[in-house]
């Protein structure tokens, strides 16, 4: 349980610090919508004898909130054990400078259990960090972690967490 709560907050203070510090999205870099593929682990912190998890993912185009161009997005997960997850989430780029790039993720989505992972409702939420950085030709290079959890919508409520490559590429040009 400690390490969910270490997530929670590296999550929460990584945001404070963006917002405080002022990285914003860069004038000059304009948002594109991207298809990612994904490979890494379900279960970090857990002993799962089937960790492997693949997925994809398509950025849309940002909308305006507040002067943030939040990125929406929509994507899929299956695990090596059978677990699958349907999710949409919201993105924002804090840009560190013009090859770098941290985003913080948060959504929903649908979760089916497997044998190995079972995390108590269908709903789970995910909130996680993404670091890229971005070739010349605008393709993006990421490592992301993840939490997934009901957020107490049933007694059961383990979570689990995410680590995966990325690898991204903008649709249009």
């Amino acid at each position: 349980m400690a390490y969910k709560l270490f997530a929670f907050t590296a999550l929460l203070l990584t945001q404070i610090f963006f917002s405080t510090y002022g990285f914003t999205a860069q004038p000059d870099k304009t948002i594109r919508p991207m298809f990612s593929m994904t490979a890494g682990q379900i279960g970090v912190f857990d002993s799962i004898e089937e960790p492997v998890l693949v997925g994809v993912e398509y950025q849309g185009n940002p909308f305006e909130v507040f002067k943030f161009d939040i990125i929406p997005s929509i994507g899929y997960m299956r695990s090596e054990g059978g677990s699958q997850y349907l999710f949409t989430t919201l993105r924002y780029d804090y840009w560190l400078d013009q090859k770098w790039v941290v985003t913080p993720i948060w959504g929903l989505g649908y979760f089916e259990d497997d044998n190995e992972i079972i995390l108590g409702h269908e709903l789970e939420f995910i909130s996680g960090i993404e670091v890229a950085y971005e070739f010349e030709n605008h393709h993006r290079l990421g490592l992301m972690f993840s939490h997934l959890s009901n957020a107490g919508l049933s007694s059961t409520n383990p979570g689990t967490e995410t680590l995966v490559l990325s690898y991204s590429m903008p649709i249009t040009d």
